[in-house]
């Protein structure tokens, strides 16, 4: 198909080492039923045969190209594809994920009607691998009021990352996703631009499905866990000391954090990142007994406690 001018909309398909799945991936946002699209594959230093699957899915469509690069991680590979689209709208759809034909239409159109609002997300379907009859609602807040304070007070999640349609403009003006790793890069996207005031509209129509697959990232607790520990740390610098009842709670949860994963570390035989984390936590240390304890789990790093386990999350 030739290439609309302008698009309207961007799909930014990062991709490592997804060969089985990104057809397919990019075949539902292809099917949008507003043509106005285009699909940008960041193949991100793949090993197997996703390069060659995203060059032959862009010699058929003119709507689509690909950028290869060596592997930097999903948040540089997807601002690299940010940075290539032409489109003020933007969709960061996961290679191993779909989306509906009404989705760009939809979400876009909301965006249009709310010119204030920032990022348009939906519900979500989400289904299972093995099981792909079986779908299940994702548990995600459907207040934007609402979910823009839990950011602000250090959720552990918030939506799937492909359910939210962004305003290029206020994606560029938080600077993309931080290409640091391990992070939860969608969540810590979503509170930076809570943090910046940016305000979300909800559609309670599903216009994504997540594939919950036994290989995504998202299934890797302990990755998890400590992606979401930069996402804590920025937010506790950044929030106000007056009134003073945020930024503490934070800074606990994120002491906290920091404590419980050494121990997890320790006992998955890492016990030298778990140290680093105890001394990464004497920073959010501000009583006595904090202090102590780092010092004391510094000998043993594998006697701090365990996280509550983060919920479910696209990524």
């Amino acid at each position: 198909m030739t290439p609309p001018s302008p698009p309207r909309v961007a799909f930014v398909v990062a991709a490592f080492n997804a060969q089985s799945t990104l057809e397919s991936a990019v075949a539902s946002a292809l099917a949008q039923d507003d043509p106005r699209i285009e699909v940008v594959i960041v193949d991100d230093g793949s090993a197997d045969g996703t390069r060659a699957v995203a060059e032959r899915i862009a010699a058929g469509d003119g709507r689509v190209a690909v950028l290869a690069r060596r592997n930097g991680g999903p948040g540089a590979a997807r601002n690299a594809g940010a940075a290539a689209a032409r489109a003020p709208y933007l969709c960061f759809l996961d290679a191993d994920d779909l989306v509906p034909p009404g989705k760009a239409r939809a979400q876009a159109g909301l965006l249009d009607s709310r010119p204030g609002a920032s990022v348009a997300y939906s519900a979500c379907d989400s289904s299972f691998e093995g099981d792909p009859g079986r779908l299940e609602p994702f548990p995600l807040e459907t207040d934007p009021r609402a979910l823009a304070e839990s950011l602000l007070a250090g959720a552990d999640g918030a939506f799937p990352l492909h359910a939210a349609l962004v305003r290029r403009g206020a994606f560029e003006a938080v600077g993309g996703f931080r290409e640091i790793r391990p992070l939860v890069e969608d969540l810590d996207l979503w509170t930076r631009m809570a943090a910046g005031g940016a305000e979300f509209a909800f559609e309670a129509e599903p216009r994504v499905l997540y594939r919950r697959r036994a290989s995504s990232r998202s299934t890797e607790g302990l990755q998890v866990l400590e992606g979401h520990l930069p996402v804590l740390e920025w937010l506790h610098d950044r929030l106000p000391p007056d009134p003073p009842e945020p930024r503490e709670a934070v800074r606990r949860k994120a002491r906290y954090r920091a404590v419980a994963l050494a121990g997890l570390l320790a006992r998955a035989g890492r016990p030298g990142r778990g140290r680093r984390l105890i001394l990464r936590s004497l920073r959010l240390a501000r009583r006595p007994g904090e202090f102590l304890e780092a010092l004391r789990l510094l000998a043993r790093p594998a006697a701090a406690g365990n996280p509550a386990p983060a919920p479910p999350r696209a990524g």
